[in-house]
């Protein structure tokens, strides 16, 4: 493995812990196929970045890309697979035995020296998803930010286009029972399914007044002293008669 760290790794400032991740990655690929391993090793590195700021790849000697990395690699854990495989083919049913045991079992854990190597590789994998669980969260909550805003300028909108398109419903329950279904029937023949979703019912409905029954107080406030509608000129009447 020392060769492999010469020819094939990741020069950081920090220190290497290849031997344990390319073990690592070989039992993820025996067991799980290569994409399991690439993505074992694209998460190793990850961390890696994280952790040292300082780095560039090589291979033999010559820089290259992350992605260059990971398939120079990729294709020689591969290769040494299959000669492993290979060279067990050829031997007799003991040796292909012992052999297979070594590819398929070849614990990650070596020696005492492993064992801290692998707890800082989990270590890593835990603060990385510790990271990336936080980051989520913090997305999510700017999400329901926007959310709310969107949600309230729709319902503003839909009741300017509902105070266009309908006249004014009286003040009691079957008019405004009557404008409610006019206007969400409408409405669904131009956005089918946005009475799904419960929070944009419900700003609709709170911001919408002409959903809503009123005092007698409110409806004179609402009403001021210029509303052409029915009730408007009820009123309007009312206050000329006395």
């Amino acid at each position: 493995m020392q060769e492999v760290q010469e020819n094939s790794a990741a020069n950081t400032q920090g220190p290497v812990y290849l031997d344990t991740v390319e073990n690592y990655v070989k039992k993820q690929y025996i067991e799980q196929g290569i994409e399991a391993a690439c993505q074992a090793l694209d998460n190793f590195l990850i961390f890696y970045e994280n952790q040292y700021k300082n780095y560039n790849y090589q291979v033999d000697g010559q820089i290259v890309s992350k992605y260059e990395f990971i398939t120079n690699t990729m294709a020689r854990i591969e290769s040494e697979i299959m000669e492993q495989q290979e060279a067990s083919m050829n031997d007799d049913e003991e040796n292909e035995q012992e052999n297979n045991e070594v590819i398929l079992d070849e614990p990650l854990i070596q020696n005492n020296q492993s064992i801290t190597d692998d707890s800082w590789f989990y270590e890593l994998c835990m603060s990385e998803y510790y990271e990336r669980y936080r980051s989520l969260l913090e997305q999510q909550a700017m999400i329901n930010r926007q959310k709310e805003i969107v949600a309230k300028s729709f319902a503003q909108n839909v009741t300017e286009w509902a105070h266009l398109k309908f006249k004014r419903p009286g003040n009691n329950q079957r008019d405004i029972y009557l404008y409610e279904t006019a206007k969400y029937n409408q409405l669904k023949t131009i956005l089918p399914n946005c009475t799904v979703y419960r929070t944009l019912v419900t700003k609709m409905k709170n911001h919408d007044q002409w959903g809503q029954l009123m005092s007698q107080t409110e409806v004179g406030s609402s009403l001021g002293g210029g509303i052409c509608d029915a009730v408007g000129v009820t009123f309007a009447e009312e206050r000329t008669q006395s």
